[in-house]
């Protein structure tokens, strides 16, 4: 084992942990369930509303959790459904004004968090800790586009 390697993967995964608990914290303080938020920044960022099995894709949940998560959100006027014009067996989504105010609060908690995050980063430092992680996530994209088997010839030998 490369113990610089392993310490340095603990440490991603603790950062991604760590941002994780502080946004959950804040979007618990305004009310919201975390999946219910999910999914409503989600649709916020859609700019049109694919069908529930589209969005159950998208966020890598069973279509039957985004279908509760869409009726918990109705139920706080966070969004509203209308039937469709094109398809009557389709119901539309839309962001009630209620929604619109939680994404933009939910915004200035991300925005707060992304500049607490990298507080004293020069430009030089961010632009090479974005390099860095870009080869970080080419190299695991090629793991999985190989299965997973990435290294397996490694493991053989061991």
């Amino acid at each position: 084992m490369n113990r610089r390697y392993h310490g340095i993967c603990h440490m991603q995964m603790h950062i991604g942990r760590m941002q994780h608990r502080i946004i959950e914290a804040r979007v618990r303080r305004l009310g919201i369930h975390p999946s219910q938020h999910i999914l409503l920044m989600h649709l916020s960022q859609m700019g049109r509303f694919p069908s529930q099995a589209q969005i159950a894709e998208e966020l890598d949940v069973s279509p039957a959790s985004v279908a509760r998560t869409l009726k918990r959100l109705e139920t706080g006027g966070y969004i509203e459904r209308c039937g469709s014009d094109v398809d009557g067996r389709r119901n539309e989504i839309a962001i009630s004004k209620k929604g619109e105010a939680m994404v933009r609060r939910s915004r200035e908690i991300f925005d707060r968090l992304e500049a607490a995050t990298f507080e004293n980063f020069s430009d030089a430092e961010l632009d090479c800790l974005e390099a860095l992680l870009g080869k970080v996530m080419a190299n695991l994209r090629r793991m999985e586009q190989d299965g997973g088997n990435a290294g397996e010839e490694e493991m053989r030998s061991i």
